[in-house]
């Protein structure tokens, strides 16, 4: 975001994270909500907040 800037910075961000979440998709565990949200947020800060979130939420399921 820093190299590109506020409005395309977040815009690339975002292609890149959900490159990375397109394994995340598994509805029992929330991570298709969490997807829609990040993937359309507009604040770094409520990203960066939201992924920590979802990872350290320990009562999640993991698939096998």
């Amino acid at each position: 975001i820093a190299w590109y800037g506020p409005l395309l910075g977040v815009r690339m961000a975002r292609k890149h994270l959900a490159w990375y979440m397109d394994g995340l998709s598994a509805p029992a565990d929330g991570a298709g909500a969490l997807r829609r949200v990040v993937l359309t947020e507009t604040r770094p800060a409520d990203v960066l907040r939201l992924i920590g979130a979802y990872f350290a939420d320990t009562t999640r399921q993991v698939a096998a």
